[in-house]
């Protein structure tokens, strides 16, 4: 089974709990980006929360290495 590359638009609260905790730990998914209304605080999402990639939600969908 290949990885399920996602990124994830928005940088609400309830990200973690719905999508960071349940992708930690399975080898089948990987977080590739976080996209938000606002460069800073994706970027500060992003550091958080250890996901490499951070930009506005256009930046974000535009990427080639996201499946979902």
């Amino acid at each position: 089974m290949s990885v399920i590359r996602i990124a994830i638009l928005g940088a609400a609260r309830i990200v973690k709990a719905a999508l960071l905790d349940p992708a930690q730990g399975n080898e089948h998914v990987e977080i590739v980006a976080i996209g938000a209304s606002s460069l800073e605080r994706a970027r500060e999402f992003a550091v958080l929360h250890a996901i490499p990639h951070a930009g506005t939600y256009d930046e974000v969908i535009l990427r080639d290495d996201v499946d979902m």
